[in-house]
């Protein structure tokens, strides 16, 4: 495998501690001529689902032979695995909790391993903070070439989070609510191609119909609409404003999409 020399790196830690420059620093010290390239830091803290999405709509953008290091880490220390996943030419070095549901989901291929604790690199690893005693020099070797991933042994089934509701029936595709972005934009489980009625009409548990366009200038600011977002999922938001927050929306609030309004009862 051609590796790209590149390195993304995705975490819960934030800017305002020196975790994140710690984790670069135990990278460049096993090579300074590596790439590193920040996706997030803002992850809400231990939202382990959160990054799957942002590594989701994320990695397939990368040269293949990327690595990708996230961590996310709410089990540190205890007896979860150590992931190293190959996904369609992508690799991720991250905690085995579910990070890689989403993309597992949309995968062509994928191959995945744990890196047992024989092959972790040597010297003094904090139970607190594998992220820079682990992860990030394992992500360092592999991006240079020097960590065969047929190392690991065979490969495993890992630890995926609970699938969203995404039913599909003939007249009509249901949902739920499953996050949201800084913008307050509320992303639901259904895919761009579950959406296939002429002239969509959209509904969210508790609230009546909500207009359909195809982007927000579509539609009067402070206007709630649902559309397809740049990442190819449904999301109810508000032009120019939050969703979330002017509608009190949540997590696991069911959606429907139908042809027919007389079909969105929720």
């Amino acid at each position: 495998m051609n590796f790209s020399g590149i390195i993304t790196i995705t975490t819960d830690f934030g800017s305002r501690d020196g975790y994140l420059g710690a984790m670069k620093g135990a990278i460049l010290q096993t090579n300074a001529s590596l790439h590193l390239v920040d996706i997030s830091h803002d992850i809400p803290a231990q939202d382990i689902a959160h990054a799957g999405h942002v590594l989701a709509i994320s990695v397939p953008h990368f040269p293949a032979g990327t690595v990708h290091l996230a961590v996310i880490d709410p089990s540190v220390g205890t007896q979860r695995g150590v992931l190293l996943a190959e996904i369609d030419g992508q690799f991720l070095v991250a905690p085995d909790n579910g990070l890689v549901t989403e993309l597992l989901q949309g995968a062509q291929e994928s191959v995945c391993r744990h890196v047992p604790a024989s092959l972790w690199p040597q010297g003094s690893v904090s139970a607190t903070f594998h992220g820079r005693d682990v992860f990030a020099p394992l992500a360092a070797l592999l991006a240079s070439g020097r960590f065969d991933p047929s190392e690991c042994g065979e490969p495993i089934t890992p630890v995926c989070l609970r699938t969203p509701l995404r039913e599909v029936r003939e007249d009509f595709v249901i949902g739920e609510i499953v996050g949201s972005d800084r913008f307050g934009n509320a992303r639901t489980s259904l895919r761009e191609s579950d959406v296939r009625f002429t002239s969509p009409h959209v509904a969210v548990e508790g609230m009546g119909g909500i207009p359909w366009v195809r982007t927000y200038a579509d539609a009067p600011d402070g206007s709630l609409v649902a559309l397809v977002g740049s990442s190819g999922w449904v999301e109810v938001a508000v032009v120019g404003g939050s969703a979330m927050d002017e509608h009190a929306l949540e997590q696991g609030q069911t959606v429907r999409v139908a042809g027919e309004v007389d079909l969105l009862g929720v």
